[in-house]
């Protein structure tokens, strides 16, 4: 069972070659969902991790302060996670660059995150337990 070689009741798999993140919960797959990977200059991360910390609402600390709700930390730096599409401003459907990622699931073009549409994220961080790994393959 999947559970038993990871050691852990719930797993996150990402496929990057498919964008699809899948829900693992007792060895059986309970949910897929598609996802938006780092771009090629800005990749994810490969390999095994697990979810660090959770917050509500992250915001950027790059130059651009991009608002990324849902935000589950899965490096211990916090520097790369899941989050819904990310928005700039106060309300994420006033902003034009939250539209535009609306059209990127799918495809490998974030900074390195791995996102999701807003409901798949709010469905995922409600799931997900702090500690729960993540395998991230090619």
């Amino acid at each position: 069972k999947i559970e038993e070689s990871l050691g852990a009741s719930q797993a996150i798999y990402i496929d990057l070659s498919e964008q699809q993140a899948t829900l693992i919960e007792d060895g059986e797959i309970i949910r897929t969902y598609p996802v938006s990977s780092g771009a090629w200059e800005t990749p994810t991360p490969r390999g095994r991790f697990q979810i660090h910390s959770k917050q509500t609402l992250r915001i950027s600390s790059q130059d651009v302060p991009y608002r990324m709700p849902y935000y589950m930390a899965f490096t211990k730096t916090k520097s790369h996670g899941f989050h819904a599409l990310p928005y700039l401003g106060n309300v994420a459907t006033n902003s034009d660059y939250w539209h535009e990622a609306l059209d990127h699931i799918g495809r490998p073009v974030s900074h390195g995150c791995v996102r999701l549409l807003p409901e798949d994220a709010k469905a995922v961080y409600e799931w997900v337990s702090v500690g729960t790994p993540v395998i991230i393959n090619t």
